[in-house]
């Protein structure tokens, strides 16, 4: 859920409104990571005296609105502390995720009032029903993907495709403009045949090697280059998870877009080096066919 400016029919304690001229409502979010959950602690700031009380007599209740939408999963999460935890597991989180947090009515509250409401309202009451935001902060955003898991993700941000029209018999390219996977292209002919090994899992790594890894090669180079932009992808799904799997490999691509390995060598160890598996099968092949 994204934080946008907009009218609500009581006054809000926000940062982009002076509807309660008093106070202030911030949070602060640590999270980490399992392999089994997500964990968030979170610490709130209030310093508005009335909306406080109500929170002191639970009649108003912190709470963190946490949606992600690869897994449609949406979830409200509350308390009357000012600082508490909650688990979620990692199945239910993939992609970006939005958090945002909020204080909200626990109850039905009758002659809902505040001291610092802007003179607009001086003397106004309200009658607001459990649920209505009394209170929001500034949301933020994370990519649910965790560092131990980083290379069964790699296959995951490829997709394979067909070109069309006149570019129908290139044999291969690699459009890296997309934001949530690297596209390969293949011609129709090349299309058919890796449709047809892709169902065979003694095929994959072979795939592997002639589809991935030239793809991350030319990725690698773009990124040793000069004219490197490191703001153009770095909202780009993909990317994200390359940049997690680098970071395990000792890069940092917020500092340094130099690499202490040739591009090659690099990109063999983001996709777990599938060329001695891939030999591997091959020459086991050859040696049952001999036989």
């Amino acid at each position: 859920m994204k934080v946008s400016k907009r009218y609500y029919p009581h006054p809000v304690l926000s940062s982009f409104s002076d509807d309660i001229t008093e106070g202030n409502f911030k949070t602060n979010i640590k999270i980490t990571t399992t392999k089994a959950f997500y964990t968030f602690d979170t610490d709130f700031l209030l310093t508005n005296t009335d909306i406080l009380n109500y929170v002191n007599n639970e009649e108003a209740c912190y709470s963190i609105h946490v949606e992600c939408s690869d897994t449609r999963m949406r979830q409200v999460y509350q308390s009357f502390e000012s600082h508490f935890s909650f688990e979620i597991a990692s199945d239910k989180l993939n992609g970006k995720v939005e958090i945002t947090p909020f204080i909200l009515a626990a109850k039905d509250i009758q002659n809902y009032s505040n001291r610092n409401f802007h003179e607009d309202y001086a003397g106004s009451t309200f009658n607001i029903v459990k649920g209505d935001v009394v209170a929001i902060d500034e949301g933020k955003t994370f990519d649910a993907i965790k560092e131990k898991d980083e290379l069964k993700h790699i296959p995951s941000i490829f997709t394979v495709g067909k070109f069309q029209g006149t570019d129908k018999k290139t044999p291969y390219d690699v459009d890296f403009g997309q934001t949530n996977k690297i596209v390969i292209k293949l011609s129709e002919v090349n299309f058919e045949y890796y449709r047809q090994l892709a169902q065979n899992n003694e095929t994959a790594q072979i795939l592997s090697v002639m589809l991935l890894l030239p793809a991350l090669v030319s990725l690698l180079e773009q990124i040793k280059s000069d004219d490197f932009d490191y703001e153009q992808f770095e909202e780009f799904r993909w990317f994200k998870v390359i940049e997690v799997r680098l970071k395990t490999l000792g890069i940092d691509l917020t500092r340094s877009s130099d690499l202490p390995e040739s591009a090659i060598v690099i990109a063999q160890k983001i996709i777990g080096d599938p060329l001695s598996g891939g030999l591997k099968t091959l020459f086991e092949n050859a040696s049952q066919a001999e036989e």
